[in-house]
């Protein structure tokens, strides 16, 4: 938001949200990486299994915190009422894809109907964004980011 009032405003604010959401898919990346062997050399065994859970949660922290960086559009104006409703809807279909998917792969299936909620998030809170205030966005970094990162978290799943 600070940018908005300077030259090259927009491509400042977009390579800044970018930039912020790279970050946080590295980390995401990196904590799955590393996290397995802290959960299995720092915890007893019962708890072991959590770490077949990581990488949807870590998937679905780096969705909620990419759909924050992308949506600068939406707070431009000073109604927050789509906002809201953008977070209604995904609230919703987040409820019901738990609901339907909890008794056929359990919390496997509640983690991964709150990552189809936070994809519906993102994906809505883009679209609206750019629709408000369109922001030259280069999303090639986001995407071999995202790569990279779904590695990590393969290889801390393989190695742990």
């Amino acid at each position: 938001f600070n940018y908005l009032g300077s030259p090259q405003a927009l491509e400042k604010s977009a390579h800044h949200a970018v930039m912020g959401a790279v970050m946080a898919i590295i980390l995401c990346g990196i904590t799955g990486l590393v996290a397995p062997f802290v959960i299995r050399y720092l915890t007893p065994a019962d708890y072991h299994s959590a770490t077949g859970y990581l990488p949807l949660f870590l998937v679905a922290i780096a969705l909620k915190i990419c759909s924050e960086y992308l949506n600068i559009g939406c707070f431009i104006k000073t109604q927050s009422y789509q906002q809201m409703m953008i977070d209604i809807l995904a609230a919703i279909v987040g409820l019901v894809a738990m609901i339907s998917m909890a008794n056929e792969m359990g919390m496997m299936g509640i983690i991964l109907a709150l990552n189809i909620a936070y994809v519906v998030r993102m994906l809505m809170f883009y679209m609206l964004s750019q629709r408000v205030l369109c922001l030259p966005y280069k999303l090639k970094p986001l995407y071999s980011t995202a790569f990279i990162s779904a590695a990590m978290l393969m290889t801390g799943q393989w190695l742990a």
